[in-house]
């Protein structure tokens, strides 16, 4: 049970952001570019002038996911009542998602602190990599190890109820990654209607799994 509370706390926390201001970063130094216009979006929203930090942290629910992903991984590697063609299905998710995760929580972190180090062209570029990066890992995480949660709860009598989960979690994610890239290119308003609906579908989810964990 630990486990699943894990995951699914791990999950909410990446797809909740309640951010606050805290410490500015140095000064921008502006460059000569040709596309001044992308760098004042990645500089002045996707980066910041301050570091932002989100009070439901996606720090944690990387953590937590990483902890949630080392438990199934050991519960699945010594239960010998899965099959094993099963087994190895569910350990390459549920390892791609861990490594993921572990990953995510590191990218997400020098994210925040870059600017501190880097500025002008430099920080423009990693601000513009590290943001898709950690999305990257978002959706590789939220996809691999939603799947192996859903087929480590799968057998004959919840088939049909657990595909159905299945789907909406992946509508879940889908609408996660358009809404992040909605937010990246400021269409603040389609990017809201996205993110409920992300938050929407991943809670419908959620409590159809919670039946039968």
């Amino acid at each position: 049970m630990k486990k699943f509370v894990l995951w699914f706390a791990g999950l909410f926390l990446l797809l909740v952001d309640v951010r606050i201001g805290t410490i500015p970063y140095p000064k921008f130094l502006e460059f000569r570019t040709e596309a001044p216009n992308t760098v004042d979006m990645v500089i002045q929203h996707v980066i910041g002038n301050t570091m932002m930090v989100d009070v439901l942290s996606d720090a944690v629910g990387f953590a937590l996911m990483a902890a949630a992903m080392f438990m199934f991984v050991a519960h699945v590697s010594t239960d010998n009542n899965i099959a094993p063609i099963k087994a190895g299905k569910l350990l390459r998710s549920m390892k791609l998602a861990r490594n993921w995760a572990i990953a995510g929580f590191f990218i997400y972190i020098v994210e925040k602190i870059m600017p501190f180090f880097y500025n002008g062209n430099y920080r423009f570029r990693l601000g513009y990599a590290l943001y898709f990066l950690l999305l990257v890992a978002e959706v590789l995480v939220f996809s691999n190890g939603s799947l192996a949660v859903c087929k480590f709860l799968d057998n004959l009598s919840n088939h049909t109820y657990n595909n159905l989960s299945t789907i909406f979690m992946m509508i879940s994610i889908g609408t996660f990654v358009v809404a992040r890239v909605l937010y990246f290119y400021e269409l603040m308003i389609v990017f809201v209607i996205y993110y409920v609906l992300a938050i929407g579908f991943f809670l419908v989810a959620s409590y159809r799994l919670k039946k039968f964990n």
